[in-house]
């Protein structure tokens, strides 16, 4: 949908629009016009890269806890089916949600936080590494896709004033741009 909805936004309002931005200019003066216009649309498409990845990030960290509370039922009834003492149970699930979301707000992936390295120490046998490895996996995938979706709603916005503002645009004199081709070399 993102790239149809792109594809959209391209063919709605970005080509006409090229074509009426060049339309007032001197035909001398055309193809630096041209030139100025890509050169204009390749920065745009940079920036707006560069703030969705801020905006993505930055969701990613504040989803997190949501996703690791979303996951913590399917440690605790896998550790209490391997007869996990119920306060090892709470101390796993708390260390796991910590340390959850502490990664997501890294900014550096590579980097351990302390919570995780503590969690680590702490997972004890088999069966809660099993748990745990489990339910990171859950919590990355919906903490990436709620990520994914709502900065996508930043997106469209976007695209939504982008095509309000194209009505702002003072209307083409045709009349002058007729002149202007007659009377061009």
């Amino acid at each position: 949908p993102s790239l149809f909805l792109s594809k959209l936004e391209l063919e709605l309002i970005v080509t006409p629009l090229v074509n009426v931005i060049l339309a007032g200019i001197r035909h001398g003066h055309k193809r630096s016009a041209s030139n100025v216009l890509t050169t204009v649309q390749q920065v745009n498409g940079a920036i707006e890269v560069a703030v969705i990845g801020v905006i993505f990030f930055a969701l990613l960290s504040s989803n997190a806890s949501g996703s690791s509370a979303a996951v913590a039922p399917a440690i605790r009834q896998e550790l209490a089916a391997a007869h996990v003492p119920a306060s090892v149970t709470g101390r796993v699930i708390a260390g796991f949600r910590g340390c959850f979301h502490d990664r997501a707000s890294e900014s550096d992936p590579t980097a351990i936080p302390a919570s995780c390295r503590r969690a680590s120490s702490d997972a004890g046998p088999d069966v809660i590494r099993r748990a745990v490895g489990a339910a990171a996996i859950g919590a990355r995938e919906d903490d990436f896709t709620t990520s994914v979706g709502t900065a996508w709603f930043y997106d469209v916005g976007v695209f939504g004033l982008t095509f309000l503002l194209v009505f702002l645009l003072p209307p083409l004199d045709r009349r002058a741009l007729k002149g202007a081709g007659a009377a061009a070399p």
